[in-house]
């Protein structure tokens, strides 16, 4: 299974420039936005991980803990 999320993964890196995976906004485009330096983040004050929305400005406040770090796949 980790073969085939490696795939996908490779496919939505090929078929897809930054604007597109904008629009798309799945869990996997964000991860590759985000791998790619395209997407800033913070930690706030409940020691989260919060990502600055490209859209409307704001920041957005993820579930993940500031003491795990984004790079790990599935953290999306």
């Amino acid at each position: 299974s980790d073969s085939i999320a490696q795939s996908e993964s490779s496919n939505l890196d090929e078929e897809y420039d930054d604007n597109e995976l904008l629009i798309l906004n799945t869990p996997e485009a964000l991860y590759k936005l985000y791998h790619k330096n395209k997407l800033q983040s913070r930690i706030s004050s409940l020691q989260r991980i919060e990502l600055l929305c490209p859209d409307c400005g704001q920041w957005c406040q993820t579930g993940v803990h500031s003491k795990i770090g984004l790079w790990a796949d599935g953290h999306f």
